[in-house]
């Protein structure tokens, strides 16, 4: 599933901010640090893969694409746009099913499965990594609680649905600007008309 990418590296970054792989606050100085980050610096501590705070690398959806049909005949690629997921939900799953040559399973309710979120408690999310949460798991574990999710229903209450605040004006420019060569990518290969992804 592709969407525009401006809009997908930002939706891409608080996920990363919610999962704490990322710990800058604003996205353009996230952004601008990556060059720096290739060099291993500015890294978030703990950060085993550094590669996810390369956002221009992840938002080059075109040549990613370009790289997977070199490998898969587009006829072996199903190719989704998210522009399609949300103006009709069902039509885009019966072309998956279709795909895959499965039966309809006649569903018709589609609910949204990663919504975004944030974290009441930055001191909970951290909590989770410490010693203490360790010691926590091995006790419970060697006491045979193994069901009694503590941290994970900690986690559940720290966890809210949080509209995602605009990309601010001008940034969302910038990366329009940048990111035009692969929605032109995109629309070569897909043969369609991805103009608004440019504007």
């Amino acid at each position: 599933m592709l969407r525009n990418p401006s809009e997908y590296l930002y939706s891409y970054y608080n996920q990363l901010v919610f999962n704490s792989a990322e710990t800058i606050s604003d996205f353009k100085t996230a952004y601008n640090l990556q060059d720096s980050r290739k060099e291993g610096l500015n890294l978030t501590k703990g950060n085993k893969m550094p590669k996810l705070l390369y956002y221009k690398e992840v938002g080059r959806l075109g040549s990613q694409l370009e790289r997977l049909l070199k490998v898969f005949p587009l006829n072996q690629v199903h190719v989704i746009l998210m522009d399609d997921f949300k103006k009709d939900v069902g039509k885009e799953y019966m072309k998956v099913l279709n795909f895959l040559d499965l039966p309809n399973d006649n569903r018709s309710e589609f609910p949204v499965i990663n919504p975004n979120k944030v974290h009441r408690s930055k001191k909970i999310v951290s909590i989770k990594k410490t010693k203490f949460a360790k010691t926590v798991r091995q006790i419970k574990n060697s006491l045979g609680f193994e069901n009694l999710a503590l941290m994970e229903k900690l986690h559940q209450w720290n966890t809210v649905e949080k509209k995602r605040e605009p990309l601010e004006l001008e940034f969302r420019n910038e990366l329009v600007e940048i990111f035009t060569p692969e929605v032109e990518i995109l629309e070569n290969i897909l043969k369609r008309d991805l103009s608004h992804w440019k504007k």
